[in-house]
């Protein structure tokens, strides 16, 4: 074994990892454009890369604060998951979001 795996390993961790943020910010600014269709594809790449990272990564305090992101992004998500399948109608005065009523200020 030559020195030079390591450091490849290392490498390919924070190319990964570079990734996964970059990805993460289009994701964040997807989100607080309403687009949340792209938003979850977007959310869903960037996890993709920060689980490979945790695979790879060494460091155990890298490593949990990278899941608590994970757990974060996740969870967002799916929250955008299912405001995307809710539906969407006006009853009453009111826009009615999945479990959420906004009033109507018509």
């Amino acid at each position: 074994m030559n020195g030079y795996s390591g450091d490849t390993a290392m490498a390919d961790c924070s190319q990964l990892l570079n990734t996964g943020l970059g990805l993460l910010h289009q994701a964040c600014e997807l989100d607080r454009a309403n687009n949340y269709r792209e938003a979850i594809r977007i959310y869903s790449l960037a996890l993709e890369a920060f689980l490979s990272v945790l695979k790879m990564e060494k460091n155990e305090r890298i490593k949990a604060q990278l899941k608590d992101k994970v757990f974060e992004y996740m969870n967002r998500a799916e929250q955008l998951k299912s405001i995307v399948a809710a539906p969407h109608r006006v009853q009453e005065g009111f826009l009615v979001l999945g479990k959420v009523s906004i009033l109507n200020h018509t």
